[in-house]
């Protein structure tokens, strides 16, 4: 062994904690803090994100079939023409997992975590866990029930649609 790995160990040695110390007794709590503390928070938090989406639309461009000509003078005096060929339509934002984690400044993959503790808690009986559950599983509902019917009315790419929520069926034609 070489003279660091002798001074570097020693030195370890002389910081480590007392053997039989209770600092874990100091720590106010264990972890990082809970997102939501009650059912009822998700909820609303959820709600808060449907109205967002609701209240902010996704703007399509589209071409217009019959171009508009409108005609001004600048202050210089001249005429200057503008043809407008397309215009913003506003179309229905899809409610997803990734946008309202988003939107709830979480990580999907702490959101999924959350869900696979609170399924793992709920087999154990555990009352709050359940409730928990019973709030992820509207929130699956309405999201996908929002997917599905904006695809058949043709809001949404029916094929996106049905790819996510894993319904396509695919074929091998070789």
């Amino acid at each position: 062994m070489t003279l660091f790995w002798y001074i570097f160990t020693a030195k370890q040695r002389e910081m480590a904690a007392p053997k039989g110390n209770q600092y874990y007794k100091l720590a106010k709590f264990t972890g990082r803090p809970r997102h939501f503390e009650t059912p009822k928070e998700m909820w609303e938090e959820f709600i808060k994100y449907c109205t967002w989406a609701h209240a902010n639309p996704w703007m399509k461009i589209e071409q217009v079939k019959r171009p508009t000509t409108a005609t001004h003078r600048t202050p210089t005096g001249r005429t200057k023409t503008k043809t407008t060929t397309t215009i913003e339509v506003p179309t229905e934002r899809p409610l997803t997992y990734a946008g309202m984690c988003a939107f709830m400044q979480l990580s999907r993959r702490y959101f999924n975590t959350f869900k696979s503790t609170q399924e793992i808690k709920a087999e154990n009986g555990e009352e709050l866990a359940i409730e928990f559950l019973e709030v992820l599983a509207r929130m699956d509902d309405i999201m996908y029930s929002q997917k599905v019917e904006g695809a058949m009315v043709g809001v949404f790419n029916a094929m996106i649609v049905s790819s996510e929520l894993k319904m396509a069926k695919y074929e091998d034609v070789t």
